[in-house]
């Protein structure tokens, strides 16, 4: 069985910290449609090789021990700024 690796955005919010989990966003490089939920991120940034989407109905946590390595961090406000906005409004925040 080929084992599959899951391409995450890991939301660092201050809980994250002190607990074992970390909350993620799954990202998906099938980008046909993005939905009104999902926040769409272009082939290069954070280190990524594909255009991609976060798809942020899909939240979960997972434990830190699953954590391979960094490919990069988003910096973009305007992404960040959607991704806020999009959780808000999942969460009726």
């Amino acid at each position: 069985m080929t084992k599959k690796w899951l391409l995450s955005l890991f939301l660092f919010y201050f809980y994250n910290q002190y607990s074992p989990l970390v909350t993620v966003a799954p990202l998906s490089s099938t980008v046909g449609k993005v939905y009104p939920f999902e926040v769409y991120i272009a082939q290069g940034t954070a280190g990524l090789n594909n255009n991609s989407k976060i798809m942020v109905i899909h939240l979960r946590s997972i434990d830190k021990k699953r954590i391979l390595n960094k490919i990069g961090a988003i910096k973009d406000n305007k992404i960040l700024n959607k991704l806020n906005e999009i959780i808000s409004e999942h969460f009726d925040l």
